[in-house]
């Protein structure tokens, strides 16, 4: 059955079909993953942290499984051939290594654009990013990238993240940051489990920094007004202050285990250092005086 779901996709490719899987495979990559929720954490602090929290607890989810089933790909099992394609976006579709089950991009996909969706008060403002993880789902299927069963278990584990983060800060919101760090416990019990998977140890740092600038933030600073022109600012400063911390971090550990702290000293720049030099420090209580 899943061979002949794939077989079928394989039959629709062509260059311009080449073109519009990319361009859905896209949702699901990284790059627009980590675009995305910087965008949406510095114009909406709330949403932008479920976001990311969603995103991350499906990354790490995705990889530890990864490393844990060691599924090969469709195309490396013979079942259909390997897409090239070529043009702009033909980057989504580099799978020349990789493993299978679950699909990181149907989950990265249904993770942050369902907190997208759950966070829409219409409808018909949340179809469209309800519609974009099934439609990148369908990309991987037609590269050959993935199994059927790849997809929906990555669009489950996608989904769940954000329903489980929407519930917390909906009903938790005070002890968020705690139940953040508590996550991380138990997920970083799947990085030897995963048998070496590096995109796991990279995601659980990333996180991990990530939860350590925000337990700063919310130690020494206090939320600001957020209109749209210091959105922009701290939008600038924030990806200038990640990318000055992960860059030569990055090329200076370049070998796993020591990547990983490129990635968590970039999060924790974003999410705690700017934060701090952009707030003002929380407002001293005023002393009550009482007449007699």
């Amino acid at each position: 059955m899943e061979a002949a779901i794939l077989q079928f996709f394989a039959s629709l490719r062509c260059p311009f079909a080449d073109a519009v899987f990319s361009a859905f495979s896209f949702f699901g990559e990284e790059t627009f993953a980590a675009a995305a929720a910087l965008i949406l954490f510095c114009f909406s602090r709330r949403e932008g942290e479920r976001a990311i929290a969603a995103t991350l607890t499906a990354a790490c989810l995705t990889a530890g499984i990864k490393g844990a089933i060691r599924r090969p790909r469709p195309f490396a099992a013979g079942v259909v051939p390997h897409a090239t394609p070529q043009g702009l976006l033909a980057f989504t579709a580099d799978t020349e290594a990789g493993l299978s089950f679950p699909s990181g991009h149907a989950a990265a996909a249904a993770s942050l654009l369902g907190s997208l969706a759950l966070g829409c008060k219409r409808i018909a403002a949340a179809l469209p990013f309800a519609l974009l993880p099934l439609l990148t789902a369908c990309s991987r299927l037609y590269f050959g990238v993935h199994y059927p069963t790849d997809v929906l278990a990555g669009l489950a584990l996608g989904a769940g993240s954000a329903l489980l983060w929407r519930l917390v800060y909906a009903r938790f919101y005070d002890v968020r940051l705690y139940l953040l760090a508590g996550a991380l416990l138990p997920l970083a019990a799947l990085i030897p489990l995963s048998g070496g998977e590096q995109d796991l140890l990279r995601t659980w740092m990333l996180t991990a920094g990530l939860e350590a600038g925000l337990l700063l933030e919310n130690l020494l600073a206090r939320p600001a007004a957020g209109e749209a022109r210091r959105g922009f600012f701290r939008l600038l400063l924030t990806a200038a202050a990640a990318a000055a911390v992960f860059l030569p971090l990055h090329r200076l550990l370049p070998a796993a285990p020591q990547s990983g702290i490129a990635y968590f000293a970039a999060a924790f720049a974003a999410a705690g250092i700017v934060p701090i030099l952009l707030k003002s420090p929380p407002c001293k209580q005023k002393q009550l005086t009482f007449r007699p």
